[in-house]
């Protein structure tokens, strides 16, 4: 299996993990023939004479809708700023920053749910900022998708954005461990939701040379590759590189 294969199947793995039916199966409801996928007392799946639908804990069936995205940008804009951190309150801003602990932010988030459903829409979108109270949701009925970012996975954002500026070697049992425990202490805060979808992991999932933001005149290794070579010492995934070498070569020389 080669390496790229091994980090997509390793990234699909954690998008299983945290699944939208975390407890998902399929049954037939004998009574009245209903085709269920996920638990009813949950958001979940009902089939009815063919048709599938969504339907959500108190057995209501619904259709998600929502805004593309919501986030801070204009809302705190240089023209809008001092207009909703006075209306808002709460320590809403944190220097130039939203304060997402602040009591601020559940305000906003109230907001957003009047918003919305104003507009004739039932869910939050998917593009929010995955640090946003999403747990309030269920007091203000809106769905919504839980939000999982252990790491980013566009170079460019690796890059800029991440603690080494490099992709983590997802071999290592230690990141496997604290990445567990992350989903695990994620999961746990939404898992009795009764407005939660499911859980995305990230929409820019961009690995190739393609996406560093520079011009390919040769050859060149997978961005993730290359950040796993260069760690220094006998590394888990350099290990694993080793292995998809011998596989393919005979030799060093070939």
């Amino acid at each position: 299996m080669m390496l790229s294969q091994a980090l997509f199947r390793a990234t699909t793995l954690v998008l299983f993990c945290t699944a939208v039916f975390s407890h998902s199966f399929a049954q037939i409801d004998k009574e009245d023939a209903v085709r269920i996928i996920g638990n009813k007392d949950f958001v979940h799946l009902e089939e009815v004479g063919g048709i599938w639908t969504m339907v959500n804990g108190n057995g209501e069936p619904f259709i998600p809708l929502g805004m593309n995205h919501v986030g801070p940008l204009h809302r705190f804009a240089s023209y809008n700023k001092e207009h909703w951190i006075e209306k808002i309150g709460g320590g809403i801003m944190k220097g130039r920053r939203v304060d997402f602990k602040s009591e601020g932010a559940r305000t906003w988030l109230e907001i957003i749910a009047k918003d919305h459903k104003d507009y004739g829409f039932n869910t939050l979108s998917f593009h929010h900022p995955h640090v946003m109270p999403t747990d309030y949701c269920n007091e203000l009925k809106l769905y919504y998708f839980g939000k999982l970012r252990m790491s980013h996975v566009h170079p460019k954002r690796v890059k800029q954005w991440s603690a080494d500026k490099r992709f983590p070697d997802v071999f290592d049992p230690a990141w496997k461990q604290k990445l567990d425990y992350f989903v695990k202490a994620y999961t746990s805060r939404h898992r009795e939701s009764k407005y939660l979808l499911g859980y995305s992991y990230e929409d820019l999932p961009a690995y190739t040379i393609y996406n560093l933001g520079k011009p390919i005149r040769s050859f060149e290794h997978h961005p993730w590759i290359m950040d796993i070579l260069s760690r220094p010492g006998k590394t888990p995934g350099k290990r694993v590189w080793i292995g998809v070498l011998q596989s393919q070569y005979s030799s060093a020389a070939e």
